[in-house]
């Protein structure tokens, strides 16, 4: 459920503005609760005393972010940007989906131990449809990144056997890519006097310079506006070179090659995907 109705909306905003009168303190009770799950309590990195500096500042950022969640909560549909983003950060930081039923505890215990007499069965259910709803935007966005964090560290992690040998590699690649599409070649203009193109000076340098440019890429996969610009700038190299989206195709199929040849017995139906 993806939905706060009215009525839900006022309980839980209602009940909110009492638990703002002192945010500090339902900060450190919120993540005091929190942490007596280890895997969590290590993930925020919660020293063992509240009264730690870095716990005081964890305590603070995590009731601000429930603060900006809670007063917005009757605008689910504005909000759900802001949560698949924030659900999105969850995963680089470790935050598995199991993470929003310690959460929740923690939450429902904050809640009940500031509101005393005020904390209903009734109201308890409206805070538990308020935050599923949260959970129901958040969990999905989490479990993406999750994905393609684990996608990237694949990728990376394969990169890193290859990068050592990029030159030796890159020429491999390169010669491939003149076997699949002979057409490419005539794009290039190599000295013939050195002898086949696994000699030729210039041709090796090339190929090092392609491979560190997709090493160049593949490092700020995590980083998506910077290997955006990267990219861009390395489209519009090629724009006045008479290059074709096919040549592109091609490429491709050389370059999965190389990475299937460079990587032998560790290429993988996953790796296969991941790149």
């Amino acid at each position: 459920n993806t939905r706060v109705d009215g009525e839900t909306g006022v309980k839980v905003l209602e009940s909110w503005g009492r638990v703002q009168e002192d945010l500090d303190a339902c900060g450190t009770s919120l993540l005091r609760i929190a942490k007596e799950d280890k895997e969590l309590a290590a993930l925020l990195e919660c020293p063992g005393s509240d009264e730690n500096e870095d716990f005081a500042r964890q305590a603070a950022l995590a009731i601000k972010t429930v603060n900006d969640i809670v007063e917005r909560i009757d605008r689910l549909e504005a909000l759900t940007p802001y949560l698949k983003g924030l659900g999105a950060r969850c995963a680089h930081f470790g935050g598995k989906p199991r993470h929003f039923d310690v959460l929740d505890t923690a939450l429902t215990g904050m809640l009940e131990a500031h509101l005393g007499n005020e904390w209903t069965v009734q109201l308890q259910a409206a805070w538990t449809v308020a935050f599923e709803a949260v959970r129901a935007i958040m969990v999905p966005a989490l479990e993406q990144a999750m994905r393609e964090k684990a996608a990237i560290d694949l990728i990376q992690g394969t990169w890193k056997k290859i990068e050592p040998y990029k030159e030796a590699h890159g020429v491999k690649m390169m010669i491939k890519l003149f076997e699949i599409d002979p057409e490419i070649s005539g794009l290039f203009s190599f000295d013939d006097d050195e002898g086949p193109l696994q000699r030729n000076d210039k041709f090796r340098n090339h190929a090092k310079t392609v491979m560190v440019a997709i090493g160049e890429a593949v490092m700020l996969m995590s980083d998506v506006d910077s290997l955006v610009k990267k990219l861009r700038s390395l489209g519009s190299k090629h724009a006045g070179l008479a290059v074709t989206p096919e040549h592109w195709n091609s490429f491709g199929q050389a370059f999965m090659w190389m990475v299937q040849q460079a990587l032998k017995k560790e290429w993988s139906p996953e790796v296969a995907q991941g790149w």
